[in-house]
């Protein structure tokens, strides 16, 4: 793996002009130098011999010998930036200028810490020329404009500095500084494109104190990574470097002003610094290098702008500057006009930056709408009216907390960013909660997907949402509008990043899915047998007379329910995702109609499993809790007959408690195999053909809806799901009667009647729907229920 330096130096190649030239001027400049700075020279012996071998080395081909000579001049002199700086600003000077400029370099041979500018330094477009391949430009003059590029190969070339240099900048400069001065340059060296636009970037951007928000291997990574203007056009890359030229002229303009004038005049400065990287920004997204128009759907945007986000690291951070000086995007416009006043004695200057100042104030005071109304769509481009909700919304959108990352930049609200919407406005409540949960995943996820090589995480504080409405339920995001835009597979086959999340969302759906068929149809037989005892137990407890009532408080039902299903949690997930809840005191009925089990998945499974489905979900678990507590109720009471003698041992009973464990034994047969194994399998291969997670949730919808059908608890089967539960009262009311001490055998017998009575209803209610062809299915329960014609004799 190659070092920084070693990619910097490995390509010098410079031509036999100027090999002559230094070799006609060195050995006296050295032997000037040293007497004049004779600590430098006594530094190390060898001073002088690795000086000369670093020269020469110029002369070799071999890119790795030269690259190996530098670094050990680095190690020597413990001076890694000033040596090379010394070295490659001797390798630009022309003839006649090797006597004050060489020894002015020398300077920064000495080992005084230098201290950084508070500005970015950047060459002044009168340094800059631009090359052709056949020929090089000499400069008469600084005044003298300079050509433009002509091919995208092309670079920047300072062989013939005007006599007016500003010396002292360069020798400001650090090494990286000095070495990407020089790096575009055709003539000397040869250099990928890639490399070329972060030759642009720190042209731009200046020190990378100031520049880089990270450490240096995280910087080795963003110049590695940064071809964003490969397979650009050669017209759109001669466009961004002209305007990276031009924008870097004005930026030492500005700084020079901003040097002179007073603290008030420097905020201006700085904000016209801000607002030009972001116009500069989008001068290279309309040259074509982020998408097209008909791709610029939220994925593809979200894939993109990951990428360019350390482009924006490097060069603006405009919106930041907006949240941290907690000023309006009108405001900075105004505070950048002013900076006209800054020209007005220098009419060229005011006539060669006005232009650029009106583009950026026009394109500043649409940054923040534009961001909230992006999104180019098939059907229908979301857009926030000018409303008070669009103002609000603003408000929310310019807070520190909203747009923080770990890498010190800004990220626009992507979740706002939407298309195929439908004609409606969203609440603004609805909007931040969209907002959040979506960065977070997106954050998550696609950090550990790209930017993994980085050794870096990436987090996202989220706003608080606590003024978001409770009542809120995702599918009231209208979830189509959120994940699923153009998330097909023509799409999918153009942006593997939307394939991983797509991918990453379905196994997480599967994953969670069977967890809540796990607890909710009770296909853990452990904890279905756990929680059954449990809730027995608490039936027990609530008609036993000796306990008070805070024992049978909605706190203490909580706090019993939730030990039983941490017994049963071999696997510590499901008291992390499942908790219960007492929704009415004890008195008011019956215990296990004032429970409810509650979940809490993970994003992005909770728009698809919404919390409308998690309630669908409890209903089955409650139907199942009270089959298995009935059950469970019947099966110990034979065992409670038999200790109160032949009193409540009599043959009705028996009879009685033998039809209703018929009874509940084949509804539970019913439910597994008609529900929790058939159904599944049925809706399986869509699950597995959904092509985005809208289609996901569409099918997830289905399927639940059938579940809740077949339990008779959809809108159609009210009538049928009460005369069930008709029949648990009775059987609850049996077993209590019973379980007495003494057993009350009055109530008893009231109760065995009524279950009969109620059981039969039951019975002819499904056989009048079979008749009218309501489903096939009942078919399977009528025949367990009434496999031996009991129910049928009774009808007679």
């Amino acid at each position: 793996m190659l070092s920084r330096t070693e990619k910097f130096v490995k390509s010098f190649d410079i031509s036999c002009s100027r090999k002559e030239a230094i070799g006609a001027f060195f050995q006296p400049l050295l032997e000037s130098s040293a007497a004049a700075h004779p600590s430098v020279a006594s530094q190390s012996p060898s001073t002088g011999a690795l000086f000369l071998s670093a020269i020469n080395c110029f002369n070799v081909r071999n890119h790795h010998e030269t690259a190996q000579r530098l670094i050990k001049i680095n190690d020597e002199l413990k001076e890694h930036d000033s040596v090379c700086r010394f070295l490659l600003l001797l390798t630009n000077l022309p003839r006649e200028q090797k006597a004050a400029e060489s020894r002015k370099a020398l300077v920064g041979l000495t080992p005084v810490k230098e201290e950084l500018p508070p500005f970015p330094t950047v060459f002044p477009k009168e340094q800059i020329c631009i090359a052709t391949p056949d020929s090089r430009l000499e400069r008469s003059s600084k005044n003298t404009p300079s050509r433009e590029i002509s091919s995208p190969d092309q670079g920047i070339d300072l062989e013939e500095s005007p006599k007016s240099a500003d010396c002292d900048s360069l020798e400001r400069l650090s090494f990286i500084e000095t070495l990407v001065a020089l790096h575009p340059n055709r003539t000397w060296i040869k250099t990928p494109k890639s490399e070329v636009v972060f030759c642009l970037l720190r042209l731009f951007g200046g020190h990378e104190t100031w520049l880089f928000p990270f450490h240096s291997q995280k910087c080795e990574f963003v110049m590695k990574e940064g071809a964003f203007l490969d397979g650009l056009s050669p017209a759109a890359f001669k466009n961004s470097l002209q305007l990276v030229l031009n924008a870097s002229n004005c930026l030492v303009r500005l700084e020079k002003c901003s040097e002179s004038k007073s603290e008030s005049r420097s905020l201006p400065v700085r904000a016209f610094k801000y607002a030009l990287g972001d116009y500069v920004r989008r001068k290279r997204e309309a040259a074509g290098n982020v998408l097209s128009r008909d791709e610029n759907t939220l994925f593809h945007a979200l894939h993109h702008v990951k990428r360019l986000c350390r482009e924006i690291a490097l060069v603006t951070d405009t919106m930041l500057q907006l949240v941290t000086s907690e000023i309006t995007s009108q405001e900075l416009v105004d505070r950048i006009c002013d900076v006209r006043g800054l020209f007005s004695a220098d009419a060229s200057a005011a006539q060669a930056i006005n232009d650029l100042l009106s583009a950026v104030c026009k394109q500043l005071n649409r940054s923040l709408d534009a961001w909230l109304t992006t999104g180019v769509a098939q059907e229908k481009s979301f857009i926030i009216s000018e409303s008070a909700e669009s103002s609000s919304v603003r408000e929310r959108l310019q807070s520190r907390e909203f747009w923080r990352t770990d890498y010190g930049i800004s990220l626009p609200p992507f979740g706002l960013i939407t298309a195929s919407l439908s004609s409606d406005i969203l609440a603004v409540g609805k909007v931040r909660r969209l907002a959040n949960e979506w960065d977070q995943f997106r954050l998550n996820y696609d950090v550990q997907l790209d930017i993994k090589n980085d050794n870096s995480t990436c987090k996202t504080v989220i706003a608080d949402q606590s003024d978001v409405d409770e009542d809120l339920k995702a599918d009231d995001f209208q979830l189509r509008l959120i994940y699923s835009i153009e998330c097909r597979v023509r799409s999918a086959q153009r942006d593997p990043c939307l394939l991983a999340c797509l991918s990453k969302a379905r196994e997480m759906f599967h994953e969670n899915l069977l967890l809540l068929r796990r607890v909710f149809f009770q296909e853990d037989r452990l904890l279905a047998a756990s929680l059954n005892i449990a809730l027995h137990q608490l039936v027990i407890n609530e008609r036993s007379a000796s306990r008070t009532e805070d024992d049978r408080s909605p706190m203490r039902l909580n706090a019993l329910l939730d030990a039983a299903l941490e017994d049963a949690n071999y696997d510590g997930l499901l008291a992390q995702r499942f908790s219960f809840v007492a929704t009415a005191a004890p008195s008011t009925g019956g215990v296990l109609a004032k429970l409810a089990l509650s979940c809490s998945l993970p994003y992005p499974v909770n728009l698809i499993i919404s919390t409308v489905a998690v309630d669908g979900y409890a209903l089955v678990w409650r139907l199942f809790a009270q089959l298995g507590v009935a059950h469970t109720s019947l099966l110990q009471l034979k065992k409670v007959m038999f200790n109160h003698g032949a009193a409540a041992g009599q043959t009705r009973f028996l009879l009685a408690r033998f039809a209703m464990i018929n009874f509940i034994t084949s509804l539970q047969s019913y439910f597994w195999h008609q529900i929790v194994k058939v159904v599944p399998d049925q809706f399986q291969l869509h699950f597995e053909n959904a092509n985005s997670v809208d289609e996901l949730h569409a099918v997830h919808k289905k399927y639940l809806s059938a579940v809740l059908a077949r339990c008779f608890l959809g809108p159609k089967a009210v009538s049928m799901i009460t005369v069930l539960n008709g029949c648990l009262d009775t059987i609850a009311f049996f077993c209590a009667a019973i379980s007495n001490d003494p057993p009350a055998l009055p109530d008893a017998t009231k109760a065995s009647m009524a279950f009969s009575k109620t059981a039969l209803l039951f019975v002819k209610a499904i056989r009048n729907l079979i008749k009218a062809n309501y489903e096939p299915w009942l078919e399977d329960l009528l025949l367990r229920l009434d496999m031996s014609e009991f129910y049928t004799r009774q009808d007679r």
